[in-house]
């Protein structure tokens, strides 16, 4: 689309050294460009790894799968997300660039990947994440195809569990999350993360020496990026579980929702549900939990669980 930008897939350079030639600013993850005809994007693996994802290229390596702007509260199809959407109707070329260096003098460098251009027929869709506060948000993920000759590289593949697909349940592994962030370096979310794969971890191991089957249900929805997961699923019970970190409110009033949800798309009728929290909440939040007809499930000391069914007394 720009006869003028005349960079090659694979070449690296700063984002000052491609502002200086085509515009664009040098600060977000998407900048269109007031000179060119051009809307560069940028991806970072190690920042947006601290988020639970990382863009990158789909299975079958044609379409990569492209994060939104706007790191705190929901997403909103404006400003860059709105010129990445519309850069047709705009007449911008999309130039993707992954980050190929850590900070450093003189700037971050990054490899140009090549011209992209939103999915005609499934431009983007919505899914949650974490924003840089440790909330659950909603983004945007869009789906770019390449225009032409590209730079393809496998260690540049998306690390979601993407949807093909839907609708379709499958009953599955247990995926094993292992936190790596120090407690000094972790974000608000990665911490959360790490407190709820942690107490996750322990139940399925308290479960599985009782003799329980533990497995996952991964849920594949109309319109979704991301396959859904549940946390747990005791399939000698037939019980859903959905961990919190936190025993705090607004931590368990999500969990019931996601836990309604689950239920839902999961092909076992009369399916149980549970909320598993790292330790007992106020009796007012287990009367929330139960009545609601799950069971509240909390660690104890020296890793024991207890259990408060909807028809057990607190």
């Amino acid at each position: 689309m720009d006869e003028l930008f005349d960079l090659d897939p694979g070449a690296v350079l700063t984002r000052g050294d491609r502002a200086a030639r085509w515009g664009g600013g040098t600060q977000r993850g998407i900048e269109p460009s007031t000179r060119t005809p051009n809307v560069f994007l940028y991806a970072d693996p190690a920042e947006a790894g601290k988020f639970g994802y990382v863009d990158g290229w789909a299975p079958g390596g044609d379409v990569f799968l492209y994060t939104g702007e706007g790191s705190e509260g929901d997403q909103q199809l404006q400003q860059g997300n709105l010129s990445l959407l519309e850069h047709r109707k705009q007449g911008r070329a999309l130039r993707l660039f992954i980050a190929a260096s850590g900070k450093q003098r003189g700037g971050k460098l990054h490899r140009y990947v090549g011209e992209f251009e939103v999915d005609h027929d499934s431009p983007c869709a919505q899914e949650d994440a974490p924003d840089a506060l440790g909330e659950t948000r909603s983004v945007w993920v869009f789906r770019l195809r390449p225009v032409g000759a590209v730079e393809y590289r496998e260690s540049d593949a998306s690390r979601r569990d993407v949807v093909e697909a839907g609708p379709r349940a499958e009953l599955v592994a247990v995926e094993r999350v292992v936190a790596v962030e120090s407690d000094r370096k972790a974000t608000p979310g990665g911490k959360a993360r790490r407190r709820e794969a942690e107490l996750t971890e322990q139940y399925r191991a308290w479960l599985e020496a009782q003799g329980h089957q533990v497995m996952q249900w991964k849920l594949t929805l109309p319109g979704q990026v991301a396959a859904l997961r549940t946390d747990l699923f005791d399939a000698t019970v037939s019980e859903i579980y959905e961990a919190k970190g936190s025993i705090a409110r607004e931590s368990i009033r999500m969990a019931i929702g996601q836990l309604l949800d689950y239920r839902r798309h999961v092909p076992v009728p009369g399916a149980a549900l549970a909320v598993l929290l790292p330790a007992r909440p106020s009796d007012d939040l287990v009367d929330l939990v139960t009545s609601a007809g799950m069971s509240c499930v909390y660690r104890q000391d020296a890793g024991r669980f207890h259990r408060v069914g909807p028809t057990t007394a607190s």
